[in-house]
């Protein structure tokens, strides 16, 4: 996998119309504010054709309807579910996108013990 640069998602966040601010990954996650509220996120690098294979994003109180449009923007296609996880229980809502398998995901999603109120968004 690609190694995501911090440069590279301040960028491209703030390109796509977020209000963001990126910090340092901690423990394999980025970290940081969107709408001075935080976030976290799991994004591998870029692939050959330019785009991203999947993205796991947490917010934490943003208005999602107009973070999802920037978030959408910055990866290029448009989330498979939404969730809540019991492990990351101060979330107010985690999205997942998945170009590749998004159906092999959300299987894996409904399997999840930690995962509850799963709603797919793809059709």
């Amino acid at each position: 996998m690609t190694r995501v640069q911090w440069s590279e998602l301040q960028t491209g966040l703030s390109g796509a119309g977020l209000k963001a601010k990126v910090y340092a990954p901690s423990d394999g996650l980025w970290t940081g504010e969107i709408d001075e509220k935080p976030f976290t996120m799991s994004v591998p690098g870029l692939q050959a054709d330019n785009q991203r294979d999947w993205l796991v994003v947490s917010l934490y109180g943003q208005d999602e309807k107009e973070v999802l449009a920037g978030l959408n923007r910055f990866i290029g296609y448009e989330p498979i579910c939404k969730y809540k996880h019991k492990i990351n229980s101060k979330a107010s809502a985690t999205y997942e996108w998945d170009r590749k398998d998004p159906q092999g995901r959300l299987d894996e999603l409904l399997k999840d013990e930690n995962v509850h109120e799963l709603e797919k968004l793809v059709k």
